[in-house]
């Protein structure tokens, strides 16, 4: 009996541990980083083909697309997201510093992707 307690209490402290690791802001940066990381060389390639079909003027196509998939990793934790989508006028201005963030790194008119 007193196995089966011990052992129900390490199941319970390690159930408890998982839980507070979920929650952690460390371990969900860890998951986003571990998500771009699988982007990354794919989006590299896209990027790699637009900067040789002369769509993006970029030199370093694989630095670009980690520092791009940093951005959108990192959505969850901006200080001002949760503002900005509260309302439609909030969402269309977040949205359109996105487009330009993005069209400034690709060295593309910004215009191109507000259309």
């Amino acid at each position: 009996m007193r196995l089966k307690t011990e052992f129900q209490q390490s199941r319970h402290e390690f159930a408890a541990y998982l839980g507070m690791l979920m929650k952690s802001d460390f371990t969900l940066y860890k998951y986003y980083l571990l998500q771009a990381q699988n982007y990354l060389d794919p989006f590299a390639q896209i990027l790699e083909q637009g900067r040789a079909e002369g769509l993006f003027a970029i030199q370093y196509p694989r630095e670009t697309a980690d520092i791009l998939l940093r951005t959108a990793t990192s959505f969850p934790q901006s200080v001002l997201l949760a503002d900005c989508l509260a309302d439609e006028a909030g969402q269309q201005r977040y949205t359109l510093s996105l487009k330009q963030v993005i069209a400034g790194t690709l060295g593309i008119d910004v215009r191109e992707l507000c259309s």
